[in-house]
């Protein structure tokens, strides 16, 4: 049963899983182009966090719905984990450990301009 979704959209598709980190002798570090892209994406699902009003979205099983529009050959699968980690990260979400079903879907008709990536989190009671 549905109690409460929440959606958004990114102009900028997240790095593939391969570039989120560099292996440093210490442990691991995120890329540059990872940070970048969790400040520019992370102040989008901010605004559209206030738009819709406060998330309720704590502790209640969840669902992703994630549209993502990449070139012919992109790895759908590599784009999730940094999307949702942002999710969370952004105070959509609780924590991951929540989600319960994560659809991806790709679009085919790459193109520049407009949203690259539309997301919808789904709170179930």
């Amino acid at each position: 049963m549905l109690y409460a979704s929440y959606e958004g959209s990114l102009l900028l598709v997240p790095p593939s899983s391969n570039a989120l980190y560099l292996n440093r002798t210490k442990g691991r570090a995120k890329t540059e182009s990872y940070k970048s892209w969790i400040a520019s994406s992370g102040y989008a699902v901010n605004q559209d966090k206030h738009r819709d009003g406060p998330f309720a979205l704590l502790h209640r099983q969840i669902e992703l719905e994630y549209v993502i529009r990449l070139p012919p050959g992109s790895d759908l699968g590599n784009r999730e984990k940094a999307m949702t980690d942002l999710l969370v990260n952004q105070g959509v979400i609780q924590d991951d450990r929540y989600v319960v079903k994560i659809t991806l879907t790709k679009m085919m008709n790459y193109k520049d301009g407009g949203p690259q990536l539309l997301w919808k989190a789904i709170g179930l009671t």
